[in-house]
């Protein structure tokens, strides 16, 4: 493996070095002789240098510490900016944040010291070349995922290859009950959102010094993925946000959970919190404090054993927060208003986004289950009347249920299985979707794109259809025809590789020229395209009510089609009388 050490000066803020400045200016660079890269501000005579390397043919940069270690008394408080006292050595990823690694095929460093980020580009970039950014937020429920499982070059290569380098930025937050709080006691502390607080910082270190790297601080793009995209779609409910110019969202609009204040749901999660971590009545002290006192692991094992406590229905409990400060109000009386930056986006989903929700021993045995497992998502329940609306639209018919398309087929399991995930598919993520759509358009934002993604991943099971998250191996470029995947479904990849790094570029997906019209990719000239026969679609604007546009990405079949498959069953969670349960 190709190792090449690679030298990053960063500024300092202090003379015992601290993080680069905000506001200043971007350094100034020179390449000396030996290879190595250096940069120096010209304000702050003091340097901290990043050291990377090159793996599988992208240059990287892992672990960076963009906050102070959120430990001791910095347990659930704001995080701040991380300070840097020597070099650091970035040779090799971070810890990732503390969640449950039991099904976890990877072994990873896990610890509260984790709010580190990762920035990979091409080999050979310069500071000088100001490249586009695109910045990752990963899923997993708020209670799961860590940015080292993306840090895979292919993307990265693939947009050197075709003439778009570009650089990629991923970074970690914190999760569960450490990142995501609801209860009194974090009310009473403002510590709602500090998994939030945590990206807006990851954004904002990437503002002060990704220049150092050779990206442009000006043409970032940020994209994320189920919770990573309802983050993204709550940070552009801030109108004069500054951070990203252009946003990707993948299965996950903003209110896709239920959004509460952190004081008024899920108060019994968060007392069994407490009383798993051994702090439900702590003598001569107050649970707030005997919570921020805890050793580490007590504080992850107890948040961890909530989440399988199936008496609750995680992750809603510990979600995105109505704070009075992110986060001002119910994300759809903001959204209603046209509170939302009025910035190019993409959003999409995949056709079949609830089947991996509803699992053993979730899964509803008949109508009267399918009742249950819908009121569990709410803190407060949901009254009868509203489920016998949802019910009433959603049949517990295996022909219209999920995964769609699959006639009676239930794959062993009861019917209200699919009706199930046939509910859960649309409530939080298709009526969400389409309504944060919708809206944005009327609001005269007219720079936004649809998608419905059809393409399998060969790994997921058939009972799931297409399911949530398969769209991502392939976004991040990590298919190939000899690990079972079809030349057609590699063109898919292409395809996405190809619209997401326009993006990047030109916010807009179809490239430098919007006006085309043409059914081929074009690659830039003088660049050999990796697949010559590749057919990619003139992708139009989805510009509601005078077009529903969105783009299918399907084997062989990459088309325009409407947005308007499911419309009166998806509107019912849209009704006015739906929205405060639902915690709209």
């Amino acid at each position: 493996m190709l190792l090449r050490t690679i030298i990053l000066v960063l500024s300092a803020a202090s003379a015992l070095s601290a993080a680069v400045p905000r506001g200043k200016p971007c350094p100034t660079t020179t390449t000396p002789p030996d290879g190595k890269i250096t940069a120096t501000t010209k304000q702050r005579g003091n340097k901290v240098a990043v050291v990377g390397k090159v793996l599988n043919g992208a240059e990287l940069f892992g672990g960076i510490p963009f906050a102070q270690p959120p430990t001791g008394d910095l347990r659930w408080a704001h995080p701040l900016p991380a300070e840097y006292g020597a070099a650091v050595d970035a040779t090799q990823l971070g810890d990732i944040c503390p969640q449950d690694l039991t099904y976890s095929a990877i072994a990873y460093n896990m610890s509260e010291d984790c709010l580190n980020l990762n920035v990979q580009r091409p080999v050979g970039t310069s500071p000088k070349d100001k490249l586009p950014v695109l910045f990752w937020i990963y899923g997993g429920g708020f209670v799961g995922g860590n940015s080292a499982k993306y840090t895979s070059p292919y993307l990265v290569n693939y947009g050197a290859a075709t003439g778009r380098p570009f650089v990629l930025v991923t970074a970690n937050h914190r999760l569960g009950y450490l990142g995501w709080p609801y209860g009194d006691d974090f009310a009473k502390n403002n510590a709602g959102n500090l998994g939030l607080r945590d990206q807006i910082l990851a954004l904002e270190w990437a503002r002060d010094n990704i220049a150092g790297f050779g990206g442009d601080p000006k043409k970032v793009t940020v994209f994320g993925l189920s919770a990573g995209a309802i983050s993204v779609s709550i940070m552009m409910l801030d109108k004069k946000q500054k951070l990203f110019r252009g946003a990707i969202m993948q299965s996950g609009p903003a209110s896709a959970t239920g959004v509460y204040r952190v004081d008024e749901a899920w108060q019994e999660p968060y007392d069994e919190f407490a009383r798993l971590a051994g702090c439900a009545a702590p003598v001569n002290t107050t649970r707030w404090a005997c919570l921020k006192a805890l050793p580490g692991p007590q504080v992850w094992n107890a948040s961890i054993a909530i989440h399988n406590n199936l008496t609750w229905m995680a992750p809603y409990f510990n979600a995105p927060s109505i704070d009075g400060e992110i986060l001002p109000d119910h994300p759809y009386d903001l959204i209603k208003r046209g509170n939302v930056a009025n910035i190019p986006f993409i959003s999409g989903t995949v056709a079949d986004e609830g089947t991996v929700f509803v699992f053993d021993p979730l899964i509803p045995k008949d109508e009267n289950g399918t009742r249950q497992f819908i009121k569990g998502m709410f803190p407060h329940g949901l009254p009868d009347p509203l489920l016998d609306k949802i019910i009433k639209m959603y049949p517990n018919d295996p022909a219209v249920g999920s995964p769609f398309g699959t006639g009676n087929e239930t794959f062993g399991e009861p019917p209200a299985w699919k009706q199930t995930t046939a509910i859960f598919g649309d409530m939080p993520f298709e009526s969400k979707r389409r309504w944060f759509h919708r809206s944005a358009n009327k609001h005269g934002n007219c720079n936004t794109w649809s998608y419905l993604w059809k393409t399998k991943n060969p790994t997921t099971p058939a009972m799931y259809g297409f399911a949530h998250a398969d769209d991502v191996s392939y976004m991040f470029g990590q298919v190939n025809v000899t690990a079972n995947y079809t030349a057609e479904e590699v063109e898919v990849s292409e395809a996405i590789m190809n619209y997401w790094i326009n993006f990047a570029y030109y916010l807009d997906p179809n490239g430098k020229d919007s006006r085309r019209r043409s059914n081929t990719f074009e690659p830039p000239p003088g660049v050999d395209h990796p697949n010559t026969t590749a057919v990619f679609p003139f992708w139009p604007v989805h510009s509601f009510p005078k077009n529903k546009d969105t783009l299918l990405f399907s084997p062989g079949n990459i088309t325009i089609i409407q947005d308007d498959y499911r419309e009166e069953q998806i509107d019912t969670f849209l009704l006015p009388e739906m929205i405060r349960p639902l915690g709209q």
